[in-house]
C-alpha cells in the first residue's frame, strides 16, 4: 500500500532527534615567553633590573592565581631568592610590579597574582632585581623557579 501525502508518495517516515553537547570544563595552560635573565656584569655593586614573562590561559571568567615558589636554592625564599653556582650565591627579588614593590610569591591571596581569565593568552610580566651585594667569584649563576597557576 503506498501512502499519499499532499499528492506525494511516500513509504513509511520515521523520524528521531539529536541532542548536541559538550561540556565546557574549567581548565588553565601556561609557557613561559621570556626568561629573567640579567646579563653580564663585573660587580654588583649597583642594582640590576630585568623582566621576564609567562602567558596564561584559562577558560573565559575562570579565576586564577599566579605564583612563583623560592626556586631550588636551599637558602632562597619567596621574598629572597638565590642564584647558585656551587657553593655560591647571589641574592635577587621577582615582584608583581614594574616599580618593584608587590613581592611575587606562591600563598593564594597572599603574594599571588590574582585574574580573571577571558578566554585567551594573557601575558603577565614579572619583575626581577638583583640588589646590591658583594660579587661572588665569576661564572654562570642560574636558579628555577616554578611558576603555579590556581584555578
Amino acid at each position: 500500500m503506498v501512502t499519499m501525502l499532499n499528492g506525494s508518495a511516500l513509504g513509511a517516515i520515521a523520524t528521531s532527534v539529536i541532542t548536541p553537547m559538550i561540556t565546557v570544563i574549567s581548565t588553565c595552560e601556561i609557557e613561559t615567553t621570556r626568561n629573567l635573565n640579567f646579563n653580564s656584569r663585573g660587580f654588583l655593586d649597583t642594582k640590576r633590573d630585568r623582566f621576564g614573562a609567562v602567558r596564561v590561559r584559562c577558560t573565559n571568567g575562570l579565576p586564577y592565581d599566579i605564583g612563583m615558589d623560592a626556586g631550588l636554592s636551599p637558602g632562597g625564599t619567596t621574598s629572597v631568592r638565590q642564584m647558585t653556582q656551587g657553593a655560591e650565591t647571589i641574592n635577587y627579588m621577582v615582584y608583581q610590579d614594574q616599580p618593584r614593590t608587590t613581592n611575587w610569591g606562591n600563598t593564594v591571596g597572599t603574594d599571588t597574582k590574582s585574574v580573571t581569565a577571558n578566554g585567551v593568552w594573557q601575558n603577565h610580566r614579572f619583575y626581577g632585581r638583583i640588589p646590591v651585594q658583594p660579587t661572588p667569584s665569576p661564572g654562570l649563576y642560574t636558579d628555577t623557579v616554578t611558576v603555579t597557576v590556581t584555578y
